[in-house]
């Protein structure tokens, strides 16, 4: 039950990330999602491998755990390249512009930075 938990709230954040685009801003909650993905489905193939009495350490759906779990440690790295380019460069100077959608996202996790860009939209 919790995994249909899980995939639901991926899939719903991979549809908010696409309105990003491809932008640094997306990067990183997109590889959140699809490593949920990735575990969710190991996780539904452990249950019926195990189930059917197949499972042994080792198997290929370990792989898809690693996976699940090396795409959200992806995600930090990305979240960190998003933070860095914006301390460094600004945010008028990134590949794609910041708009107010994108703000709340960085926001989270920095909130005077949010303060700064908002005040540089708003000039």
């Amino acid at each position: 039950m919790a995994d249909i938990f899980l995939i639901a709230n991926a899939a719903a954040l991979v549809y908010v990330a696409k309105f990003f685009g491809t932008s640094l801003v997306s990067r990183p909650w997109k590889c959140i999602a699809f490593g949920f993905m990735f575990i969710t489905a190991s996780d539904v193939a452990y249950s019926y491998i195990n189930w059917s009495g197949g499972y042994a350490a080792g198997n290929v759906i370990d792989m898809g755990w690693n996976t699940g779990y090396l795409l959200i440690g992806l995600a930090g790295f990305y979240q960190k390249e998003l933070i860095d380019s914006i301390s460094v460069k600004g945010p008028n100077e990134l590949h794609e512009p910041l708009g107010a959608k994108d703000l709340w996202f960085i926001g989270a996790l920095d909130r005077p930075l949010m303060a700064e860009s908002a005040v540089r939209l708003q000039a």
